[in-house]
């Protein structure tokens, strides 16, 4: 068993199940006693907007799946390049001391440490 996880979040919030099973993913890890990592980058970054109602298209706000994460000691992470690519900025995710937003020197380290990275 690994002792720490790092999961890159890549893809778009909404349109597959890549995002929704990643945050069960490192909820779940925690209870295994794994240091997790989760990193939003590239259009993932998405998944931490505030104000998000997916209802339109039947489904739920993936950003409320944020907190408890962070509230079971899962780590999350944002690019910064990803942000900045995107026209958008710290002030536009959700509100959280504990999500860091971090460069991709840092995120090379982050992965460098860990045990394995996946990448969804």
């Amino acid at each position: 068993m690994p002792e720490s996880v790092v999961i890159l979040f890549r893809n778009a919030p909404y349109g597959t199940v890549f995002n929704a099973e990643g945050l069960r993913v490192c909820t779940g890890l925690t209870a295994l006693d794994v240091e997790t990592h989760a990193v939003f980058m590239d259009d993932a970054v998405f998944t931490l907007l505030q104000g998000q109602t997916p209802k339109g298209i039947h489904m739920g706000d993936l950003s409320k799946g944020i907190i408890p994460m962070i509230e079971f000691e899962v780590s999350v992470y944002v690019m910064k390049e990803s942000l900045d690519s995107r026209g958008l900025a710290e002030d536009d995710i959700i509100k959280n001391d504990e999500i860091q937003i971090i460069s991709k020197k840092e995120l090379s380290k982050l992965i460098v440490e860990a045990d394995v990275t996946f990448s969804i």
